[in-house]
């Protein structure tokens, strides 16, 4: 099992064009372990912006430049073996200010 690092429930509130990097907080994962992130309770996979980068096999998660389309709840999620874990103490609630 995944051990993580805290923090816990985070609030971003940041201006459009800020950077931003999510960090899983993943200090030991199973080498046959995948991580990804949710938006909203869906994975971002294919729907990832072209200008947000996801890092370090998954466990980063790198806005280049916020909008408000970036707006959301985000969460780390690790499956290992069929196993899978949301970390419900890493949502990570990101508020863009517009212009």
């Amino acid at each position: 099992k995944p051990i993580l690092v805290e923090p816990v429930e985070s609030l971003y509130w940041l201006d459009e064009g800020d950077p931003l990097r999510l960090d899983c907080g993943i200090q030991k994962r199973s080498p046959l372990g995948t991580v990804y992130w949710e938006r909203n309770g869906s994975p971002l996979g294919e729907k990832t912006p072209v200008d947000v980068l996801i890092e370090k096999q998954g466990d980063v998660l790198h806005f280049q430049s916020l909008r408000p389309e970036h707006d959301g709840v985000y969460q780390c999620v690790v499956a290992v073996d069929g196993f899978t874990e949301k970390f419900a103490n890493k949502n990570i609630t990101v508020r863009v200010k517009g212009e």
